[in-house]
This record gives structure tokens, sequence and C-alpha cells, in this order.
């Protein structure tokens, strides 16, 4: 008797059918470990750059707060600098054979300023040239020489200020007589022996006036070549030649300003006259005028008289500052 098949029911049927399709299995992948770590790097990196931006937003605000109450600082690393053959230091006036003792103490200054042509005032330095032109010599006039040796002996760095007026004569026989008799003066006064002179008085502002200062700038190098040691030449320069200018007030640098490049060409060093910048305007001028600063090596003379000034322009970190009174 044969025998015969049981029956399959018609869900067995549907899972023997099925049975011979390819299912899917879950496997561990071979580089589990490569992956997870791929995922994690790519998250930190994402969670760093949100913190990261989350900084800077908090420090640009803090700054901006700082900049509009009037508290910020110059960053002389984020602007390449000319370099100038003078140190940065910072000066203060002395009148001829002046104590120099509460300078040393103090230790805030590194330098001291000695000025030559004081105004309408007899030259207060004795001079052959003065004496033989016929030039005011004071009385009691002493030696530049001797001046100068004893601050230097004292490691103080010695500028000796002198204001050119010959530019100021309409006459040009005349002009050419003062400006023949001022160079003459200079290279007798520089064989005194100090570090650097700096001038005033000079035109600037216009490429004609600029070249002018640069012929006398060439004139008085030559004159001073046969010096064993020359001094350093400056030249000081109204703000106005490193900001444009709108009335009372001053607006960024123009930087197709050619002035101080022209000038600086001829001489080693600039300084920026903000004597006539009222205490509580000069820390916008100072913002104005702060990339100049560094791009030019600076100087900034302020009045010896007006303590604030000074104090004002350290706060915001310029240290190249002259302290004159002239």
């Amino acid at each position: 008797m044969p025998i015969r098949r049981k029956r399959e029911s018609r869900v067995q049927r549907r899972y023997a059918r099925g049975s011979t399709k390819k299912g899917f299995i879950l496997r561990r992948p071979a580089h589990l470990g490569k992956i997870l770590g791929g995922i994690g790097a790519a998250a930190a990196v994402i969670l760093l750059a949100l913190v990261w931006g989350s900084y800077l937003k908090v420090k640009s605000d803090a700054y901006r707060e700082a900049q509009e109450r009037g508290e910020w600082t110059l960053e002389e690393e984020e602007i390449p600098a000319y370099p100038v053959p003078v140190p940065a230091v910072r000066s203060v006036s002395i009148k001829p054979e002046g104590n120099v003792g509460d300078i040393l103490i103090a230790g805030s200054h590194g330098g001291v300023m000695m000025n030559l042509t004081p105004g309408d005032a007899p030259l207060p330095y004795t001079s052959a040239v003065a004496q033989r032109a016929g030039l005011a010599v004071a009385a009691d006039a002493v030696s530049l020489t001797k001046d100068v040796a004893r601050v230097q002996k004292r490691g103080l760095y010695v500028t000796c200020v002198f204001t050119v007026t010959c530019f100021s004569e309409e006459n040009i026989p005349l002009r050419n007589y003062v400006r023949g008799l001022e160079l003459a003066l200079l290279r007798e006064y520089a064989e005194a022996g100090m570090n650097d002179l700096l001038l005033m008085g000079l035109p600037n502002g216009t490429e004609a006036a600029d070249q002018l200062t640069r012929d006398f700038l060439r004139d008085l190098k030559i004159l001073l070549g046969d010096l064993p040691v020359p001094p350093a030449v400056g030249v000081m320069l109204p703000p106005g030649a490193f900001a444009s200018v709108s009335g009372e007030e001053f607006e960024p640098p123009y930087v197709g300003n050619m002035t101080p490049a022209r000038i600086l060409g001829a001489c080693d060093y600039l300084v920026a006259d903000l004597r006539g910048i009222p205490v509580e305007s000069l820390s916008d001028t100072l913002s104005d005028i702060r990339y100049v600063y560094v791009r030019y090596s600076l100087r900034l003379m302020v009045d010896k008289n007006t303590p604030a000034a000074a104090k004002e322009a350290i706060s915001h970190g310029f240290g190249r500052v002259f302290e004159g009174s002239f």
C-alpha cells in the first residue's frame, strides 16, 4: 500500500517557498572602530567650531563695547613696520644743563630733548656760526658738547630739537641766506655728538612742499657726512600729514597720502606733532593715526605741560612718546 504524503498546510507551503530566498543578515562591520572614530572626530570638529565661533563673538562684542567706551590698545604686530635706525624711547625735554637725576629716579624715560632754537629768545648754546652771523646768543650760553656728554654719561639718549625758519621767508634771496645759515648751525651743533637731530618747521603736505623738505634734508646729510658718527635726523609733521582732516574732525588715514613716505625716504624717522590736540580729543586722534604710527615707526610729540596727554597716549599702547615744552 503506497504511503501518501501528508498534505502541507497553506502556511507551511508559504514558508517552504520562502526558505530558498536569500534573507537579510545583520553583520558587524569589519572596520567599526574606524567608522566610529571618524564620526567622533567630525563631531569634535563641529563642536570645536561652535565653541570657537562663540568665543570670537564674545571677544568681538567685548572689543566693540570697549571701543565705544574709548578703551582700546595698540596692536603693533598686526602691521608691518618701516625700520628706523633709532631706538624706541620715551623722551622729555630739559633746559640747558638741566637736572636729569629725577628722570633717572623715575625710570619712565630713556631719553631727553634739548631745544637749540627757543623761538625769539637768544640761542642757549654757544655757537661760532651764530656769533659770526650776528645772531643773538644768551649771555649765559653753555657748551652743547659738554651738556650732551653730561647727559649721555648718565645713560640717556639725547635728541636735539631745531626749528627751521627759512621757508617762512617770502623773499627768495633772504630765504636762501637763512637756509644756508641754518644748515651751517646744524652742522656745527651736530659736532656736539648728540644721538639725533629733530627738525621742526619744515614744509609738507604737497608734492612741491615735500620736495623742498627733501632737498633740505639731502643738503644736511651731505654736510653731516664727514662726521665720525653723524646723528640720525628726524622730521616732525602735523597730524594732518598722517590723517585726512574734515573741519575739526579727523578721519581714518588716507592710504594715498604720500607725504610721510616721501619725507621718510630722506630722513631717519618721523614725529607726529600732537601738542595742539585737546586731551579730551586725543584718544580719537590716536585711534585715527594708529596705523601710520606703526607703519612709519612714528614718535609722538605731546605737550610736557599737559601730563594727561602723555598718560593718554601710553594708556593706549603708544610707547614712543616725546614730551616737549617748545
